[in-house]
């Protein structure tokens, strides 16, 4: 009989995970300066902080904290495997 024997997804050699945490890390990284760049400007520059500035402040933390949770279930392979076994049954 021929044996059943299946490789983790994170091994096989179809997987592009490592290209998208380096895509997400490097948006990241952009994003950060244009948030920075655009409260200091309006902070310090024009001192005129506004509604708009709060809003996009705090949809960049959710954001990363939306990321951030991403990223550590990918790492965590054996709590990613079982919550996706879970899903797909």
């Amino acid at each position: 009989m021929a044996s059943n024997t299946t490789i983790p997804y994170w091994k096989s050699p179809e997987y592009n995970g490592r290209f998208f945490l380096d895509l997400n890390a490097s948006l990241i990284a952009v994003t950060t300066a244009v948030i920075a760049m655009r409260l200091y400007s309006r902070g310090f520059m024009t001192k005129s902080l506004g509604l708009d500035d709060a809003l996009a402040f705090v949809a960049f933390v959710c954001k990363l904290l939306h990321n951030s949770r991403g990223v550590k279930l990918r790492n965590n392979n054996r709590q990613w495997s079982r919550l996706k076994a879970r899903c797909l049954s």
